[in-house]
């Protein structure tokens, strides 16, 4: 029996049939339709479910890129005592059944995407038994494995078994569906599930009525979001951003591809605490917070690398600025783009000052959506790199959020997969009496981590020189580490006593040339000469120079491509006793005339294709 695909069309109209359905069961779950005080109403029940603006971006780049796990958040924790498997999957499917948006699909209807609500039942979480050994190359695979948002929920979870009472719970969400803030829901919301459900009640948590129940769904933000004007937000952006530079970013290692790719790696770093104490002691005398200061530095350290006096840079904020939307899980993390002004030799203190007011007004103006500015920036788009900023600062000051599980030590394990969506991204854990902890991540494609290291070490330069003066000139900070400094100082120490025991230039080489006759001496383009036959060409190009009558002191012409032939060339000008004149190929014809005649060269040394 032959199976026929489904034309496109009867594809198209299933689509519209599941849409439907999806719809008149949209009131299902426990969610309370009475009016209530707040300030963000649920959408019509008829309503389509419509894509927020970070999810369109989203769901665009999952066509763009469908392979990528750029935009996977991985979570796993180990959990160690007697677990009760039923309870903590029965937690977790009711965490996805509460949310709708982690149970949304997102198949393509007429070129668009219409996200289908699936039924509560939709979510299941297998089982497996594995070795201790094998777990972290499973976890990454896991954490790598991309979601096809057009058929898959945003959102899967595996519990591993590696012992009596050691488990491992793997969760991976699709950053469609969730955000930073929502790795906290999550978890409160999993321990009050497996807490209840594990004594043989029903979940409940503190603040709300029923587990069931949320007063809106993440659909309806989107929903409400698509109907709000923010025209006046929309104009101070609109202004804040005009003229600014299309690109500030780190000097690249190697050239930027005609698609940026989000290849990355990631290190982390300490600050130490007596420098974490002293940002902290600069941000409290100038009445800032350390994001202040530590986005003034990075601004300071950009543009001592670019010269330039406008440098935008870009940052995370929470985006939840509705009572409604603490307790969600969703994407509704917003991108700040904050530019300064670094011209007129401001101070430290006075920097300081713009960056402070910078980053308030932009806080002041953060509900608009950074997809919703670009689009009405129209900024010229360029696929090798990302648009206003390149740079990306990150400040977290909430703790990790726990997860406490009754009867089990719950540890959360690192499994952040090694992805860039950003030139250069900096995080900076920022904890009360701690240490200021720092994650940096780069495209793999455009930078060395030698490259990032050295970025690191004078951005603690620059800020370890802001602590120490806040009124001193910016031109007048530290840029280079100390061991750079010594590094430089030992490349001009030039004072020393030249090695005379070889003669000559070419008398050194004459007399390696005698004791390592086939060590290679010049590797190039167009040849590789071990000593021996560098000293051979060499002597050959001076005696056909003493034969043309160069005498000692007399220019010669150098007129080469930069290869082994130079070399012999520059060595057998130094035999004859001539003073080399170098010439180079691109000059123009009538410059190299000039300066032959100028210099009063006896003679030309050249290779054939040049030689005309």
């Amino acid at each position: 029996m032959t199976v026929q695909p489904q034309a496109p069309d009867r594809r198209q109209e299933l689509l519209r049939a599941r849409l439907a359905k999806a719809r008149a069961r949209r009131p299902e779950g426990g969610l309370s339709t009475a009016p209530s005080s707040r300030t963000i109403p649920r959408r019509p029940d008829q309503a389509p479910v419509t894509l927020s603006y970070p999810q369109r971006r989203l769901w665009f780049l999952a066509q763009y890129e469908p392979d990528s796990p750029a935009n996977n958040i991985p979570l796993a924790a180990r959990l160690s005592g007697e677990l009760d498997r039923d309870a903590l999957v029965g937690a977790l499917e009711q965490v996805v059944a509460r949310h709708e948006v982690l149970r949304t699909s997102y198949p393509t209807l007429d070129g668009e995407p219409a996200p289908v609500v699936e039924p509560a039942g939709a979510f299941q979480v297998d089982t497996v038994e594995l070795e201790p050994a094998e777990v972290d190359g499973w976890l990454d695979a896991h954490a790598r494995r991309p979601f096809d948002l057009a058929c898959e929920l945003p959102v899967r979870a595996v519990l591993l078994r590696t012992g009596e009472r050691e488990h491992v719970l793997s969760v991976v969400l699709h950053h469609i569906a969730a955000d930073g803030w929502s790795i906290g829901v999550l978890a409160d919301e999993l321990a009050a599930g497996y807490a209840a459900l594990r004594a043989g009640g029903q979940p409940r948590l503190p603040e709300l009525p029923e587990l069931s129940e949320l007063p809106v769904q993440y659909a309806d933000i989107a929903h409400w979001q698509a109907g709000t004007a923010l025209q006046g937000q929309l104009a101070w952006w609109t202004d804040a951003l005009r003229g600014a530079p299309a690109t500030v970013t780190v000097p690249t290692d190697r050239p930027r591809p005609a698609v940026a790719s989000t290849r990355g790696r990631r290190i982390t770093v300490g600050c130490g605490p007596d420098r974490s104490a002293r940002i902290r002691g600069l941000a409290a005398e100038v009445g800032a917070t350390p994001f202040v200061v530590l986005l003034a530095a990075l601004q300071t350290v950009l543009h001592r690398y670019t010269g330039s006096d406008d440098v935008v840079v870009g940052s995370p904020i929470a985006g939840r600025t509705h009572s409604e939307m603490e307790p969600l899980i969703g994407c509704f993390v917003n991108t700040l783009a904050l530019r300064t002004d670094l011209s007129g030799e401001p101070t430290v203190r006075e920097l300081l000052a713009r960056v402070r007011e910078t980053t308030f007004c932009a806080f002041g103006h953060q509900d608009l959506p950074f997809e919703r500015l670009v689009d009405a920036l129209h900024p010229e788009r360029d696929l090798s790199h990302t648009p206003l900023f390149q740079v990306m600062l990150n400040v977290h000051n909430q703790p990790q959020p726990a997860l406490q599980l009754p009867g089990l030590v719950a540890e959360w394990t690192d499994t952040a997969t090694e992805t860039a969506k950003f030139d250069v991204s900096i995080a900076v854990v920022d904890r009360p009496g701690e240490q200021l902890d720092v994650d940096l991540v780069w495209r793999t494609d455009l930078y060395d981590e030698a490259t990032i290291r050295r970025l690191y070490g004078h951005l603690v330069t620059v800020l370890d020189g802001m602590a120490a003066d806040p009124d001193a000139p910016l031109s007048s900070l530290p840029l280079l580490t100390a061991g750079e400094v010594a590094e430089l100082a030992a490349w001009n120490a030039t004072a020393q006593a030249y090695p005379v025991d070889g003669g000559t230039l070419h008398g050194m080489i004459e007399r390696q040339a005698a004791l390592t006759p086939d060590a290679v001496a010049v590797v190039g383009a167009d040849a590789t000469l071990s000593y021996a036959e560098l000293d051979g060409r060499a002597n050959r190009v001076a005696h056909e120079l003493v034969r043309l009558g160069v005498a000692p002191g007399r220019p010669v012409g150098l007129f080469a491509d930069r290869g082994a032939g130079l070399i012999v060339g520059m060595l057998g000008i130094l035999k004859a006793g001539g003073a080399y004149l170098p010439l180079d190929p691109v000059y123009p014809d009538h410059r190299v005339r000039e300066l032959l005649a100028a210099a009063g060269a006896a003679a030309v040394v050249t290779s054939g294709a040049l030689a005309a």
